[in-house]
């Protein structure tokens, strides 16, 4: 995508109205796809190639997110104009509000990291001076207690994520056995792979991170509407790898098979 190109609101897939608080998710749904512990990361992209991606998530989120800026933004490109009104104090409490809303984000998943082990810690130190034995065998007994804890509020998560993940259906041998002799992996079949699977597109986005719109221009062969071919090989190496299917010879085959639509419509 050359820079002179490039829109910023489909860059942050959002429409060229979204409030503040819209601009504000689609920036951290873009930087969750393309965060180093993204399912992303496993595809054939590069690591350059996805360092590009995230500097271009935050070009964009840098001009819409404040309301001066997404405003002459939209009029040198020629977007929003009946949105371009708006009067300077308005905006002034647009950005205030969405700056309070980041600070109290991230306040927020500070003190839920640390209010439960501050609780236990409180707790432990509550009863050794309670019972008044502060004890070595009492201390590494409470010390216990505290790691068992712990490690129970970790497992938690990780119980939640097989279950997010995980997928129930009935097996058709003969269906199994076309998935793996299949050659060209397009949309339509992709797709059918999916309901097969119990898969909805609702949980499909949410289990990928993928736009439910992207979803369906993938399964839909829409090469014309989806983006820059870096974005698509994360896109469809995250739907195959959350289906089972092998994500690197899925992607390529997608990308083959979009490449040849494109190629015979030109001719």
């Amino acid at each position: 995508m050359h820079d002179d190109a490039k829109n910023y609101y489909e860059v942050l897939e959002i429409p060229m109205d979204a409030t503040p608080e819209e601009i504000h998710s689609a920036y951290k749904r873009a930087k969750n796809v393309y965060a180093e512990e993204s399912l992303a990361l496993y595809s054939l992209m590069t690591s350059h190639d996805c360092k590009s991606i995230l500097n271009t998530v935050e070009e964009a989120y840098s001009i819409l997110s404040v309301p001066n800026k997404k405003r002459e933004y939209d009029r040198i490109r020629g977007y929003n104009q009946t949105h371009l009104e708006n009067p300077p104090q308005l905006e002034s409490i647009e950005l205030t509000q969405v700056v309070q809303e980041q600070v109290e984000q991230k306040q927020a998943v500070n003190d839920n990291s640390i209010v439960s082990h501050l609780q236990i810690k409180e707790h432990i130190q509550r009863e050794q001076h309670q019972s008044n034995m502060p004890t070595h065998n009492h201390e590494i007994g409470r010390e216990r207690e505290f790691n068992i804890a712990r490690k129970n509020e970790v497992e938690v998560p990780k119980i939640t994520a097989l279950k997010r993940f995980s997928l129930t259906y009935d097996k058709d041998e003969e269906f199994e056995q076309e998935i793996e002799n299949v050659t060209t992996f397009t949309g339509s079949f992709l797709k059918k792979i999916r309901e097969y699977k119990n898969v909805d597109i609702v949980r499909m986005a949410d289990m990928t991170k993928v736009s439910k719109t992207y979803i369906r221009y993938i399964e839909n062969d829409e090469y014309e509407k989806l983006p820059a071919l870096a974005y698509v090989r994360g896109f469809v190496y995250q739907y195959a790898k959350c289906l089972k299917l092998s994500p690197d010879l899925v992607a390529t085959s997608y990308l083959r098979h979009i490449k040849s639509l494109k190629d015979g419509s030109t001719t």
